[in-house]
């Protein structure tokens, strides 16, 4: 089995401290990431797979952020 590397490390450190795995900051609402970065990988992932922002009303259920 390989070490784990460096950064990989310093990201287990940080969920085990309660803070956001990308910068450090304390997570927010999403179980991993500050309110910042859940916001950004929300939209990554949006724009990668052509979906639709949710729209109140409609189908679905609001972001947690």
């Amino acid at each position: 089995m390989k070490e784990l590397t460096r950064q990989r490390r310093w990201q287990l450190r940080k969920l085990e401290q309660g803070l956001c795995y990308i910068c450090g900051k304390p997570q927010g609402a999403a179980a991993e990431l500050c309110d910042y970065h859940a916001v950004e990988r929300r939209e990554q992932k949006r724009k990668l797979l052509g979906c639709k922002p949710w729209k109140a009303g409609k189908k679905g259920r609001p972001h947690i952020v």
